[in-house]
């Protein structure tokens, strides 16, 4: 009866410096470690999280790694008084490198955790919950937070991943990985029943396979017309972001996709393909897969359409679509 009490005891006081914060706050089965947010080409190409809402960071690089239970544990254990002061930043930057991905049995992300070290600040992110807000509070603990930072380093640092203070020191660490290498080009032939090739996708049905996420662009509906050098006239309607294009067929009642160039990571395909994804995981979309094994280029081809995925540090990073619809 006393180890019951003393047992009670203790958890009421594990409790009571938690605030009743818990993470993950959501059940799962493994988690993985990821570097992303290196080498951007673009501002627009920044993530804020490594995964939410069904969308992974098109910055984030290969296939992760795979964190033991124990390690985990210790990590969750510095978060337990709460995270309102990582949360909130103890500096206004904010540049993500370091990511967490907690996967159910079946492989699906239901919870993931961005970690900027450099700006001192996290972002959290489930299934259930969404977007974690910052909430108010009136007391600012820098000396837990700055603890609890130190403790996240370590937890990184212990997993054979870098933290360094520089970009540059990032891209040469990352150029250096055989592991993360891609080489050379893979044409498959795609099936007529395939669910890409299907349909003719009105603008209407491609609006649809936008995924709302926090600071996500959405696509925006135009209308463009080029002139030929006989003088002739081609209107078409378009759909475009700063780093996505659709074009439609010249049909003004009823235009239809006729290609399109996509690196928004928002934009799930009606195959269950986005940028962002692994090579494996789009791998995993394949009936049959018989190829080589790290392709930078993987092409699908039939009658009806042509899909390229082009891959950069064994991660999706831009589709191209081609239809011959007539």
């Amino acid at each position: 009866m006393k180890k019951l009490v003393t047992a009670f005891t203790l958890l009421i006081t594990i409790n009571s410096l938690a605030g009743g914060f818990r993470w993950p706050q959501v059940d799962y089965d493994h988690a993985k470690l990821f570097l992303f947010n290196i080498n951007l080409e673009h501002p627009e190409h920044f993530n804020w999280h490594v995964y939410q809402d069904g969308v992974y960071a098109g910055s984030k690089i290969g296939e992760g790694q795979l964190i033991e239970q124990e390690d985990l544990d210790k990590l969750h254990s510095a978060l337990v008084r709460g995270v309102h002061e990582l949360h909130s930043g103890l500096s206004k930057c904010y540049t993500p490198r370091h990511g967490i991905i907690y996967y159910d049995k079946l492989g699906k992300p239901v919870a993931s955790f961005s970690i900027c070290l450099e700006c001192e600040k996290i972002s959290l992110w489930d299934i259930q919950k969404g977007q974690y807000p910052i909430e108010e509070s009136n007391h600012f603990d820098l000396k837990k937070a700055q603890k609890q930072i130190d403790a996240i380093t370590k937890f990184v640092q212990s997993q054979d991943f870098p933290v360094f203070q520089r970009e540059e020191e990032y891209i040469e660490y990352i150029s250096n990985r055989e592991d993360l290498k891609v080489n050379g080009e893979m044409y498959m032939q795609m099936s007529e029943n395939d669910s890409m090739s299907l349909s003719k996708y009105s603008i209407d049905d491609v609006k649809s396979w936008q995924v709302e996420i926090f600071h996500a662009q959405k696509l925006k509906q135009t209308e463009e017309t080029k002139i030929t050098a006989g003088g002739d006239k081609w209107t078409y309607q378009q759909l475009s972001s700063a780093k996505s294009r659709f074009i439609f067929s010249l049909d003004k009642e009823d235009p239809y996709l006729v290609e399109a160039t996509i690196q928004d990571e928002n934009i799930l395909l009606p195959n269950g393909v986005s940028v962002g994804m692994s090579l494996d995981d789009v791998m995993n979309t394949f009936p049959i897969y018989d190829g080589i094994a790290w392709p930078e280029l993987i092409q699908l081809k039939n009658d009806k359409l042509t899909i390229d995925y082009y891959f950069k540090n064994r991660t999706l990073v831009k589709i191209t679509l081609q239809f011959s619809i007539v």
